[in-house]
């Protein structure tokens, strides 16, 4: 009996943990990024299950504290379609995003497996342990833009037919 709960104690937290971590269903697995330090880029990456052809994909992403989306296309690469997030773009709290991948037959598979993928998009948590050092590497960057010789700091604008 024993034996038993422990077996069924490991099966639901194997089933639980992939609940958490990563997204599967018939069609598609997915797993969240983890760990995701402010600045640096963001792999997100969508095996498939299916064997109806993809034509295109484009993974769609914004700041917890954005309206609107952004845009990216996906490349297939060794079996896997797979979108960038650049890291100028990871600031912030988190960051949401949704990708959607569009069959040769007229449909679309959407990562999360929704109608309404956009009203409720998966999302992952930046660290704040680098945000610091970017600020100050961004300040000292236009710094030094601004204290380069061949540049003058001028407050005018100068528009030319």
């Amino acid at each position: 009996m024993l034996l038993l709960s422990n077996r069924l104690k490991f099966i639901l937290l194997l089933f639980c943990t992939n609940i958490i971590i990563g997204q599967s269903t018939y069609q598609y697995y997915h797993s969240n990024p983890q760990q995701v330090e402010a600045g640096k880029d963001v792999n997100i990456s969508v095996t498939l299950f299916v064997t109806d052809p993809i034509i295109s994909g484009m993974l769609f992403f914004r700041s917890k504290d954005q309206m609107s989306y952004q845009e990216t296309p996906m490349r297939y690469i060794n079996g896997n379609w797979e979108g960038v997030i650049p890291g100028r773009q990871i600031v912030g709290d988190g960051i949401d995003y949704v990708v959607i991948l569009h069959k040769r037959s007229w449909g679309r598979i959407s990562v999360p497996f929704d109608d309404n993928p956009f009203d409720n998009p998966l999302s992952f948590y930046i660290s704040q342990k680098n945000q610091e050092q970017i600020s100050e590497q961004q300040v000292q960057s236009k710094k030094n833009i601004t204290n380069n010789d061949s540049y003058i700091d001028a407050d005018i604008l100068i528009l030319s037919p």
